[in-house]
């Protein structure tokens, strides 16, 4: 009887963790030109941009809440984008087959020839809206994009800051002296592709009034470089700037975040 119990319990706490799971599907990355004020196809233009799609899957992939959807049971709707190619298009076909999919979110790319500017933004399947997207001129030369890992990671974890509100908490410093803060132990491990020697803005969160609006921005209040991946979800980080700025946030229980940047 025992036995049973636990393992009901074991099933339902299964079937609670997938059902918690949102399904995200991949798109192929769509060319655009700003300067031809047109959508152009990248393989004509001699531009690959299988590795960037790669890299997205695989991001989401190691997120454990979500299921990655194979990108081969999209190809309907890639192929129906590279016919109409238009920026409203998300509104009809896209999210209709994607409800037959059984998808809760799109991951939908464009790249600017012109300017060398990746677009990426994830759209609310159920909600038929867009809930963030981010933009980065990608640093590139004629044999393609210089440590693409790097700057996609950059433009994956601010989307997913913007469009679910998951932040890279801070959770505290592991090493100080008296007022200052060495190193920090931080709640982003191998499941955020997190590597050491990566650098990291450290933040909280302030809130501006403006006018009829209260607005928040970031407000940085330090530098902190990973020294140790410690497992999929912690890191630790040596602080390079802000020591004391950090140490007093910790102290005072304000709430602080770290943000991925390139040197």
């Amino acid at each position: 009887m025992k036995f049973r119990f636990l393992t009901v319990v074991v099933l339902l706490t299964f079937l609670t963790s997938v059902n918690a799971q949102k399904r995200i599907g991949v798109l192929r990355v769509q060319g655009y030109s700003s300067s031809l004020k047109m959508y152009k196809n990248l393989a004509l233009a001699g531009i690959s941009t299988q590795g960037m799609v790669s890299k997205i899957v695989d991001f989401y992939s190691s997120n454990p809440a979500f299921i990655t959807i194979d990108r081969q049971n999209l190809q309907l709707i890639n192929d129906e984008m590279e016919l109409q190619k238009s920026e409203d298009f998300m509104d009809g076909y896209v999210v209709s087959q994607s409800k037959k999919e059984g998808l809760d979110y799109i991951v939908a790319s464009k790249y600017d020839i012109a300017e060398s500017v990746l677009t990426i933004g994830i759209f609310d399947v159920q909600e038929s809206k867009n809930i963030g997207s981010v933009s980065r001129k990608l640093d590139a030369n004629f044999w393609g994009v210089k440590n693409m890992d790097l700057q996609l990671l950059v433009l994956l974890l601010d989307l997913n800051a913007k469009s679910f509100d998951e932040q890279i908490p801070v959770l505290r410093a592991t090493k100080f002296k008296k007022d200052k803060a060495k190193e920090l132990l931080v709640a982003a491990g191998k499941n955020l592709n997190v590597r050491e020697g990566y650098l990291f803005e450290i933040y909280e969160n302030v809130e501006e009034k403006v006018g009829a609006k209260v607005l928040q921005r970031q407000n940085v209040i330090g530098l902190a470089q990973v020294i140790s991946v410690e497992d999929d979800n912690f890191c630790t980080m040596e602080v390079e700037e802000g020591e004391e700025s950090i140490m007093k946030s910790l102290n005072d229980k304000t709430a602080v975040f770290g943000r991925l940047i390139i040197d």
